[in-house]
């Protein structure tokens, strides 16, 4: 999946059971990707140029 341009977050991933694999979130107005800890990482998320410096939360993203 893709969210590009949001207005605040990207993904907003509150449920500790989602799996998140091969997501790319650009220029979002926040975060791209605001997971909660325990959030499972699937490897291959991208998160670039979002209004938030940190990128994204608990995962891994290139």
């Amino acid at each position: 999946m893709s969210a590009v341009g949001a207005g605040d977050d990207g993904f907003d991933v509150e449920s500790r059971s989602t799996r998140l694999t091969k997501n790319r979130a650009v220029r979002n107005a926040d975060l791209g990707i605001a997971a909660l800890r325990g959030v499972i990482d699937g490897g291959g998320n991208a998160a670039r140029h979002n209004g938030d410096p940190g990128q994204s939360t608990h995962l891994s993203c290139t």
